[in-house]
Parts: C-alpha cells; structure tokens; sequence
C-alpha cells in the first residue's frame, strides 16, 4: 500500500524523529494492528524515559509480552537474510541488524550487501565476522546502507584495505558512529578517514586498540571532515606525547565532549598539552588512565582553565600521589567534576583527607580510589566529610582500611569491604 510505503520512508528520512513513528503508528492501528501500533508507542515511550522512571518498568514489561508474542511475524521475511534474534527494534522498527559472530565468509557478506531491504537499517554490528576484501568492497559499494548510522567492525580482520573501502563509500554519508575496535589497524587507516569527504557526518569515532601512532592521531587532528566530532576513543594505540600533543592544537576537534586517551604513553607531558589546549573546552570527559602521568601532569590538568565544561576525569592507573590529588583538592576550577577516578595510584591517607576537605570537590556523585594506600584515617576523614553529600558511589578495597574505617564508611555511604 502507498501510504504503508510513504509513512516508512518518512521513518528512515528522519530516523531521530519520533513523529514519523507515531504517525504511523496510527495507521497501523487504523489497518487494525494494535498490537504493532502498541509496539511503537511504548518503544517510543521508552527511549524517551529517563533512568530510574518508574512508569518505564511497567513499560518495559508490556515490550516484552509484545516482542515475545510478535516477534517472529514483524521480522517476517527478515529471517531469510539474517536469523530472527539478530533482529533488534528500536523506537518500533527493526533498524538494528547484530550479526556478531553470525556470518560466515566473504560470500555472506555478499549476499547481505545485495539485499535491498538493508536500507531499513540504522545500525549493524559486523563484530567478530571475517571479513576479508571481496566482502569490505561488498559492503562499501552497496547503495542500500544509505540510512546507515551506526557501524561496528570490532575483530573482523578488515585491515586497513578493507577499512579504507569502506571510507571511501559515498553511500555511508550518514554514518554519525564508527567503531573499528581491536583490528591493529594502522596509521594509514586513520588518515584514510580523516581524509574521507563520506565520514562528515560522525560524531562517534571509536578506533580502541589499534596502531595509529602519533602520525594518525595528527591525520585526524587535521582532518577538514571529522569537525561534528564529538566523542573520540584512542585507547591503546601508542600516540605518546606527540599524538595528544596534535589533538590538543586541533581546531578541527575543538567540537570535542568526551576523549579517551587510556593507555597510549603520553606521560606528563601530554597531560600539560591537553590541559594548555585552548580547543578543549567542550570535554566533559576525559580519561587518561595507564599513561605514566604523575603530579606534575595531574597539577596541570587541575589548574587548567582550558577544560572549563569537565565533569568526568578518570586518572587510574597512574603514578598519581597525595600532592596530586591535593592540586585537584584545591583548585576551585575543578569545582564542576562529578567522577574523579584515581583507582591504582599511590594515593594515601593525605590524599583522601585533601578530598574529604575540599569544597572544591562537594559535587561529586562518584569517587574511585581502589587499589591505593589509604588506611582508616583517610576512610574516617572521607566517612565523616561534610562536603560529600552527593556521593552515591565509592571503591575503597584494595587499601589498607581497617575495620573501623569499614564500619564508618558503611554508615555513611553504605559501602562494604569486597
């Protein structure tokens, strides 16, 4: 029927919107499918509740009464090109196609591409699938992943041939989140997508473990197309203090709200570029756990001015001691964070007393400082703090806290040696 065809091109015209879904909602229900009607409306109710609503439980009962009970026939003929529980709904309509270790061979990969109805997809996930160059170029020239938003590549052995077919697709326009995780890609893919007129549109790019180096963090830091940028995740890819050095001086990425740096050596130095950076001004978070910052890189990156939006720094896994954590005690430019994780440090019972008394840090709902040296002094100081209020989280095992120090801390936030 055309209005069954008009009302879901509507959908996959503007896949964000809620409106195109419920209006055809209401003519699902008019066609006397209540049940899919119904469907859509308590999906769409879904994605728009908040954590802890308490109507979204009841909602969330009824989704699943309706999925088990219709789930085989709204796949349909779906189940011919991908098996029935690869088929995920979101907001009503299945757009979400998780294939994780479910294809076999480049062959597959083929067949899949040639389908017309992948043109109903937002998102696929590929991860842990095979995929060598007759599959990449497959997936690359297919006009039918046009409305493609999210792309997942983890584990595929892609390479960076594949992964540069894939970049050059003028049909993955729309992509907004890329995530190639654990496929020891190189430099020469990151400057494949920071050199792809197609990438414009991502504000998610995810390349977790892999080998870019410095080179690529600059390629990207460069790149005239990444600037919707908004979340980028380098974690493992040996940048050292050259590659965070270029993504603090990048104008490009100056649209930034969230950077994971874990693991990639850039040291102290590093850590000062990024606090100096005049571009990071939208990061709410950033982590640099495991990089071999000590005091005098976390002293920076407490006293900067730059990163005036942050909310959430995450230093685990560092050489951080009490004078650190006193610098970022003390500075009222922290005064906005909510976590501060500083699990796997040398922090002790001074640098938990600095934390307990710091009107700097009363807006904390999250503080992780496992694995330190913090014994009952510091737990008493933290249980009896008259500026952590809002603290609903707290990691203390793995330190030297006493049974005094437990009980305290248990009165206060509930918490208990694990």
């Amino acid at each position: 029927m055309w209005e069954h065809e008009a009302l879901t091109a509507a959908i996959r015209a503007a896949p964000g919107e809620d409106t195109p879904r419920l209006a055809y909602a209401d003519w699902l229900a008019e066609q006397g499918e209540e049940a899919r009607a119904e469907f859509i409306r308590v999906q769409v109710a879904l994605a728009r509740a908040g954590d802890g609503d308490h109507p979204a439980e009841a909602l969330r009962v009824r989704e699943s009464e309706l999925l088990g009970a219709h789930r085989s026939a709204w796949v349909g003929e779906r189940v011919a090109f991908a098996p029935l529980e690869a088929w995920v709904f979101t907001r009503g309509m299945p757009e979400v196609l998780d294939l994780r270790d479910r294809v076999a061979g480049d062959d597959a990969f083929v067949s899949l591409a040639a389908w017309p109805g992948l043109t109903e997809l937002i998102a696929l996930h590929l991860a842990h699938n095979q995929i060598g160059q007759p599959g990449a170029a497959a997936l690359g020239s297919t006009p039918y992943l046009a409305n493609l938003v999210i792309l997942t590549l983890d584990g595929t052995g892609i390479g960076d041939d594949g992964l540069a077919t894939i970049a050059a697709s003028s049909h993955l326009s729309r992509l907004g989140h890329l995530r190639v995780v654990d496929e020891y890609i190189g430099c020469q893919s990151a400057v494949v997508i920071a050199a792809s007129p197609h990438l414009g549109s991502l504000t998610t790019l995810e390349l977790t473990e892999n080998a870019i180096g410095a080179e690529g963090a600059a390629a990207l830091a460069a790149s005239p197309h990444l600037t919707r940028l908004r979340h980028l995740d380098l974690e493992t890819n040996d940048l050292g203090a050259s590659g965070a050095s270029a993504i603090a001086s990048s104008l490009a990425l100056a649209g930034l709200e969230s950077l994971n740096l874990t693991h990639n050596g850039i040291g102290d130095t590093g850590a000062g570029f990024l606090a100096k950076s005049p571009n990071l001004s939208r990061l709410v978070m950033l982590n640099l756990g495991g990089n071999g910052i000590g005091d005098a890189g976390t002293t920076a990156l407490a006293v900067s001015g730059s990163l005036a939006a942050l909310r959430t720094l995450n230093l685990e896994a560092n050489s951080v001691t009490d004078a650190g954590v006193a610098a970022i005690a003390s500075t009222p430019r922290r005064s906005d964070l909510t976590t501060l994780n500083l699990d796997n440090n040398a922090i002790g019972d001074a640098g938990a007393v600095a934390i307990a008394t710091s009107p700097t840090l009363a807006r904390l709902t999250s503080l992780y400082l496992w694995g330190n040296r913090i014994g009952d002094a510091g737990a008493l100081a933290l249980a009896g703090s008259p500026y952590l209020k809002k603290l609903t989280t707290l990691e203390l095992n793995e330190n030297a806290v006493g049974k005094a120090g437990w009980r305290a801390l248990g009165a206060r936030y509930g918490v208990r040696k694990q």
